[in-house]
């Protein structure tokens, strides 16, 4: 007897091949976006969490995004712990201890509970303090009835928060702990264009065509909205009582945004900034480069503004000055030299060394430890101290720096895999090829790395058994440095020419890409939109210097020099004279 064959029709057949085609059977189908466990496991990390941003068209409708440290408000907890009980006859350390000097297990803390505060009862489901003392001691006699002697304590941890600006005018603060929704606003006008976010302790504003939109930093509620004087080149950053906006004409101008009898200022300097400023730790003191050359720094301790000092440095400094304690600021130029300023009254540069490679990207501190990485993916460690070279061989191939945890430095390689180097030696210590996530925030800041996939999704990851988030540079304080410490480093490919190279973004540290899509990088003047001369059809900057301007001259800014720069470049071209402010 004949049985028939029913063979399957090649629909079902395409079908049924189809999840092996787009790898959804496949483990490792999603590791271009986030790190597994296991993997994170061998880099010593842990995901904290993994959350969606509010965002229209995932992760290429950001504008910015940026951590900001609350120094003046941060997270209290109380804590329930006991000293860990030491097994007895065990005299080998286990992981997750110390040990001493003669190799003896040291007793460590065993935190049982930990409860947040909330101080403002405005969170929902966390008590205030003394509903979580009283948690608290209801933890203890549980665990005294299992033989434990345990206590409690306040302990304060800083505050830290993630805001995200999307094209579409989306504002989100989202506890960059936990992940957690904090607040969501909509703000200004979509079709003017947003340059960017300024943050402090107590407010947040953003920069919309013309205007700037001042929001209250604990619910995200529009207080007012201020129009500009003068057209910014990039969002404002929020030093003393004012919020600083880069813009045309070689002006820094400034906003008053709590005492509004302030007066607003607009300082006049050579050239336009290349960045927004950076905000010294310990001062009211903001410095940054000009397209004509200079670094200048702008002190606003006394309330008003006082232009301290320029300096003339060797190729142009378009990515963003670092800053560290001791009013000290750290940058590196397009001519390839390293620089450490002091930030006095006249200047002194503590030491400047070459590297042959152009810098765009600001460099990481780590307390004496200083990390620079050229445009040709070249990571230089110095010593803040003198500038000399802290490890024996400069690491090659690395895209970004994303983060110091410990003694491990977190970095890409151009290739996009994924590398951990030794911080005090620069050794490789793991690679991971199966990583390429699209976005990165470049953090400065914390102890924590912030992976972001095409679809707006961010994953946090911390060290192991690191619950509480500490500070890269605790000397800091934390306060105020979101401006120059933290970044969006991208691999997203946007080229003209259909994305067929890919290129880091560094959009919070600067409103220009960084690298070879800087418009004032390394092309020099054919890159520079309003650069004098150069390839520009219309024979240079129509507001510039150049003898092509047929109105002889910017009649408000300073392209013949102007004295509108403190100190002096010439020229009487502007029939207003100084700033109006």
């Amino acid at each position: 007897m004949i049985r028939a064959r029913f063979l399957p029709s090649p629909m079902v057949v395409l079908l049924g091949l189809l999840p092996l085609c787009t790898g959804s059977f496949l483990p490792n189908a999603v590791s271009e976006d986030f790190l597994f466990p296991q993997d994170a496991e061998r880099l010593g990390l842990e995901e904290a969490w993994r959350r969606p941003l509010s965002l229209p068209a995932g992760s290429q409708s950001i504008v910015e995004m940026r951590l900001h440290v609350h120094g003046n408000d941060p997270d209290q907890y109380i804590e329930v712990f006991a000293p860990t009980v030491k097994p007895a006859g065990d005299t080998e350390p286990k992981a997750g201890q110390r040990a001493d000097e003669a190799g003896r297990k040291v007793p460590q803390e065993t935190i049982y509970a930990r409860i947040m505060i909330d101080p403002t009862g405005q969170m929902a489901g966390r008590p205030d303090r003394a509903e979580a003392e009283r948690l608290a001691r209801n933890e203890i006699r549980r665990l005294k009835r299992r033989g434990i002697q345990a206590k409690s304590r306040a302990i304060e941890v800083p505050r830290v928060r993630l805001y995200t600006l999307g094209d579409d005018g989306t504002l989100e603060a989202r506890n960059a702990e936990t992940g957690e929704l904090v607040w969501l606003q909509r703000v200004g006008n979509r079709t003017k264009g947003y340059s960017g976010i300024g943050v402090d302790d107590e407010l947040a504003t953003v920069v919309n065509g013309g205007k700037m939109i001042k929001l209250d930093i604990a619910n995200g509620q529009v207080i007012r909205e201020i129009a500009l004087e003068f057209v910014p080149l990039a969002g404002a950053v929020h030093c003393g009582d004012y919020a600083v906006v880069p813009s045309i004409g070689g002006r820094m101008a400034g906003y008053p945004l709590r005492d509004l009898e302030l007066e607003p200022f607009a300082e006049r300097v050579s050239g336009a900034a290349l960045s927004v400023p950076t905000v010294a730790v310990d001062a009211g003191e903001l410095a940054w480069g000009t397209a004509n050359g200079f670094v200048y720094l702008l002190s606003l301790e006394q309330g008003s503004p006082v232009m301290h000092f320029r300096l003339n440095v060797d190729g142009l400094v378009s990515g963003q000055l670092a800053a560290a304690p001791g009013e000290r600021f750290f940058f590196g130029s397009e001519g390839g030299q390293l620089y450490a300023v002091r930030a006095t009254r006249t200047g002194e540069v503590i030491w400047n060394r070459p590297t042959g490679e152009p810098i765009y990207a600001a460099p990481t501190i780590k307390g004496d430890q200083i990390l620079f990485l050229t445009a040709y993916g070249t990571l230089v460690s110095v010593s803040a101290e003198d500038g000399y070279s802290t490890w024996n061989d400069e690491i090659r191939g690395i895209r970004n720096v994303l983060g110091i945890i410990d003694d491990r430095l977190y970095a890409r390689r151009m290739s996009g895999s994924f590398v951990v180097l030794s911080l005090k030696t620069g050794e490789t210590l793991e690679t991971l090829s199966s990583l390429y996530a699209r976005e990165a925030i470049v953090n400065r800041v914390t102890d924590r790395l912030y992976l972001i996939n095409d679809r707006g999704t961010v994953q946090c990851l911390r060290p192991i058994d690191g619950e509480l988030v500490s500070l890269t540079n605790p000397m800091s304080d934390g306060a105020g440095q979101d401006d120059d410490e933290a970044s969006r480093g991208s691999d997203s490919r946007r080229s003209g020419n259909g994305g067929s190279n890919a290129q880091q973004r560094e959009v919070a540290n600067s409103p220009f890409p960084a690298a070879d899509g800087d418009p004032f990088g390394a092309g020099g003047d054919e890159a520079d939109p309003f650069g004098a001369g150069g390839d520009d059809p219309f024979g240079g900057d129509p507001f510039g210097a150049g003898d092509d301007d047929p109105f002889g001259g910017d009649p408000f800014g300073a392209g013949a020099g102007g004295d509108a720069d403190p100190f002096g470049a010439g020229g009487d071209d502007d029939p207003f004279g100084a700033s109006p402010f």
